[in-house]
């Protein structure tokens, strides 16, 4: 028996334009109205290098955007190679990344303007689904 998630969260956004529509998606304000409200909502280019502990190279791996305050999926993206640019709204997010063979890593994420961030993987022989099971 297979498991398939109801609603399959969107890709992380790669141009300015899609991410002001992927920030909705987490936000349920459609019934709050702003008193001063701007038409165009603030994004921050994120780029992220990945590199091995103890050297080797990283084929791919598996980014998924969180909200902070409730751990809901924003966005997730599978990608080949060591290196990834994407775009979002300013904000506070949380990073997880997952390459295989390696411990899933959560990073707090708060952009604004040009990010650059390199993370470190550690090799680790629990498969990832235990270690988002039990949590590391």
């Amino acid at each position: 028996m297979t498991a398939v998630p109801y609603d399959v969260p969107p890709a992380l956004p790669t141009t300015p334009d899609q991410a002001v529509k992927t920030s909705d998606l987490s936000l349920d304000l459609e019934h709050i109205v702003f008193a001063q409200t701007s038409g165009q909502q603030a994004t921050s280019r994120v780029s992220v290098q990945l590199t091995m502990a103890g050297g080797g190279n990283v084929s791919s791996a598996i980014f998924t955007l969180k909200d902070p305050a409730t751990g809901a999926v924003i966005a997730r993206s599978n990608v080949q190679g060591s290196s990834f640019s994407f775009y979002v709204a300013d904000r506070p997010y949380l990073l997880q990344v997952e390459a295989p063979g390696c411990r899933i890593e959560q990073i707090s994420l708060k952009p604004g303007g040009q990010s650059s961030l390199t993370v470190r993987l550690d090799r680790s022989s629990v498969p990832g689904v235990f270690q988002r099971i039990v949590g590391k």
